[in-house]
């Protein structure tokens, strides 16, 4: 074992509690150990260690081992305590877990209590409350809304602190205003018992055509009000739902439907051609029934062999045959969002009934975290659906959570200035949930004036984060607005993470939500860090999906036996327990929180005829937060707009590579032929152009760093940047750099660097 060990063992104070009999250690111990380590396997090692030898039942104990365990400190000095309950009372009472292993060490909790989850379905769950507000009118404020306000005495008890918190006038309703569900282009409405009504034709609709339980549905819409329409009434109907981005080309349609295996499609009539073309392209002889919707067009006319969905919600349907229908369990998939996951790949993300009612509580039921004022018979808050329905941010997090709660819901199919902004002003929006390119047209855009955002008093970020120098922009424009972020994936349903109404900390994603728990782990060890420790964030809750979509392997990739999901992202937590995000694992491309899988045009790339090898990372774009850039192996001359224009024939807008082309003479891999594509934006982010041709040499280096420690000889090309020994990570300690030859310049045997570090070989070709 590397390191000086050193122990004592301390009778603790009897009057903590009696001696067990017979035991030469007491009830309560305190066992000190400050060790000298080289790394954290080291640490884990002793500490598993200690634990058998300290184990009550090989002192012959009869009750309780002792209950509090923790590690703390870094890589070179280490703490262990071992102590009985009543000894905690001098530790933090947030560091303060009782565990019986070191695996649960550093396992942070949420700061609220945990919630009821109703064992129920989504359908019944959504409708419960339907009685309170049927035919419910829209928000309308008068205009002095803002200065009628009160403050609001509330103890913040995670600070441990007062704070004063305003809480502005809910909306009063007016007669013969907009109902539950307004399309902001058309203003085509409807009330929630008009939702409910059309939702039992649908799902009776659908059962008549043979359509049944576990059935999938695929949604390839804008956002229009009969989304959540279409949406519960299949689930009511036993079918699974999968929504789908309506602007995807056909290929990329091709691939969803095929991996998804769905039987219905309901889209609009503008995409009926491009839904009709991706259809003919899967193998399978039976092919999907078409239903056709309203989009934003006052009359639609429905194409030939579509079949209108009008028709299917009208008057004459029946709804008796619902009672046949079997209710759904909670365990029961409900919808298969589409993420790309941590390998690139589209991914079937399978969600639960149970993880969608849990998510929707999460996120209101506790005070601090609920963003919208109580529905009520004279007031209602109204929220705008900018945030696309297909996606898990605008469908459960908006639509679900809101339709739950009686908030009216103004629904917009794509942004556009004018009307995102007539529409904050009509209907007296108060809080804005949206996505980074949309707070920088708020803080940048000439168009945008104070007046437009007088009712907004919240605005929340989500799917990327937003930088301090665009929240100053929009604060210079309107002050009042409180901005928080928060954090969620496709795979939690989606939130885990959010930022309580009573802090203001922008460089944060807040506190988990209730009923969720998470650890941030190290890259090397897999053990859980401590407060700062930046590792990968792990979390377990009721709203963590059930698994992929016909993908075992990849669900066992991202959950492991104990139910924690590894979300890919690099995080850490402070003393608070706030979190924060400092970046990704997981190699997608966030282009205006739209995911672009880098694998997807990588592919793309390599059918052409003139490219042999190809990798696509994301680049900062001040607009778009990222931006698809390539590099490319080509076996013959092609220019770099040829290569753009071949991409841009076969994807969305928003996967184009609006990078640029690099062309190189060789692709950075891994010995198993996985692209580097840390080590390419690393390099981009230098300024350097790298890998063109050169001298090959292998470079062992620590992984999770992303760094590379280069002798004299290499220093001097110009492919690798220069590092000083500032920026050499304290914990590497161990590394060696092989050339062509198989020379080695070892600072350490190969036996220490096996035992210390999960190290890799990575080919770098450098300039001459």
């Amino acid at each position: 074992m590397v390191g000086e060990l050193g122990y004592t063992l301390a009778q603790s104070n009897r009057q903590a509690g009696a001696s067990y009999p017979g035991n030469p250690i007491a009830t309560s111990f305190k066992v000190v150990s400050q060790l000298v380590l080289s790394t954290h396997q080291t640490v884990a090692r002793f500490a598993k260690e200690m634990l058998s030898q300290l184990n009550p039942l090989r002192f012959g104990l009869t009750r309780k081992r002792p209950s509090w365990v923790k590690v703390c400190g870094t890589i070179g000095a280490c703490k262990l305590w071992w102590s009985s309950p009543h000894q905690t009372s001098h530790f933090p009472s947030n560091q303060i877990r009782h565990y019986s292993s070191v695996e649960a060490l550093h396992v942070i909790k949420s700061p609220y209590p945990d919630i009821q989850i109703p064992d129920t379905n989504l359908i019944d769950f959504i409708w419960q409350n339907l009685d309170q507000w049927p035919d419910h009118t829209a928000v309308a404020r008068d205009k002095d809304c803002l200065k009628k306000h009160i403050l609001r005495l509330q103890f913040n008890q995670f600070s441990r602190r007062r704070t004063w918190t305003t809480r502005f006038n809910p909306p009063p309703l007016e007669k013969n205003t907009a109902g539950a569900l307004v399309c902001g282009v058309t203003g085509r409405e409807y009330t929630f018992a008009e939702i409910r009504l059309l939702s039992k034709r649908f799902a009776s609709a659908l059962l008549k055509s043979g359509y049944g339980r576990g059935d999938k549905l695929a949604i390839i819409l804008p956002n229009t009000p009969e989304y959540p329409i279409i949406f519960l009434g299949a689930i009511e109907a036993g079918l699974i739902v999968c929504p789908i981005n309506p602007i995807y080309s056909k290929d990329e349609l091709y691939k969803l439907l095929k991996l998804s295996g769905a039987k219905c499609i309901i889209t609009v009539a503008a995409n009926y051609t491009t839904v009709l073309q991706a259809i003919s392209m899967l193998e399978s002889l039976e092919k999907p029934f078409i239903i056709v919707t309203q989009g934003t067009e006052v009359t639609t006319t429905i194409p030939e062999g579509a079949v209108n969905f009008q028709e299917l919600i009208a008057k004459d349907v029946d709804t008796s045959l619902l009672s046949t229908v079997q209710p759904a369990s909670p365990n029961d998939v409900v919808a298969i969002p589409f993420s790309s996951g941590t390998t690139g790949l589209p991914k079937g993300v399978q969600l639960t009934h149970m993880n969608l009612v849990a998510n929707i509580l999460q996120v209101t039921l506790r005070p601090h975290l609920n963003y919208q004022e109580p529905t009520t018979k004279t007031s209602q808050d109204a929220f705008l659906c900018i945030l696309p329905m297909f996606h898990i941010y605008g469908l459960s997090f908006i639509m679900l959570t809101r339709l739950f709660h009686g908030v009216k819901l103004v629904t917009l199919p794509k942004f556009e200035a004018t009307t995102f902004l007539s529409s904050i002003k009509r209907h007296k929006v108060p809080t804005l949930f949206v996505v980074p390119p949309i707070i920088l047209f708020l803080g940048s855009s000439a168009t945008v004036k104070s007046h437009h955002l007088d009712s907004v008093r919240y605005l929340g970020n989500a799917a990327a984060p937003i930088g301090t120098m665009d929240i100053e922009k929009l604060h210079r424009k309107s002050p009042h607005i409180h901005v928080f972020q928060g954090y969620g994936l496709t795979e939690t349903s989606p939130c885990v993470i959010l930022m309580p109404k009573e802090l203001n900390n922008i460089s944060s994603i807040g506190h988990l939500i209730p009923n969720t728990e998470a650890k941030v782990v190290d890259l090397v060890t897999d053990l859980t860090l401590p407060v700062g420790g930046v590792g990968e964030l792990w979390i377990r809750g009721p709203q963590v999906m059930k698994g992929y979509l016909d993908n075992i392997e990849a669900t066992n990739d991202v959950i492991d036996k104990d139910n924690w999901l590894r979300t890919g992202d690099l995080a850490c937590y402070d003393e608070k327990n706030l979190f924060y995000i400092k970046d990704r694992l997981k190699e997608l491309i966030k282009v205006k929180g739209y995911q672009v899988a880098p694998a997807e045009l990588e592919e793309i790339l390599r059918s052409h005829p003139s490219v042999a090898e190809a990798a696509v990372i994301g680049v900062p774009d001040k607009r778009a937060g990222e931006v698809p850039r390539a590099f490319v192996v080509c076996t013959t001359e092609v220019s770099e707009d040829e290569l753009k224009n071949y991409v841009a024939g076969k994807v969305s807008d928003f996967k184009q590579l609006a990078g640029g082309v690099t062309f190189l003479e060789s692709i950075p891999k891994n010995p198993s032929g996985k692209i580097l594509r840390k080590l390419l934006k690393e390099e981009y982010r230098r300024g350097n152009v790298v890998f063109d041709k050169g001298t090959n040499v292998e470079i062992l280096l620590y992984l999770c760093l992303n760094v590379c420690v280069t002798t004299s000889t290499i220093e001097e090309r110009k492919g690798l940047g220069r590092l000083n020994s500032e920026e050499v990570h304290p914990h590497l300690h161990a590394l060696r750099v092989e050339n062509h030859l198989g020379q080695t310049r070892p600072q350490c045997t190969q036996q220490d660097l096996n035992a210390n570090f999960p190290v890799f070989r990575l080919h770098i070709d450098t300039c001459n």
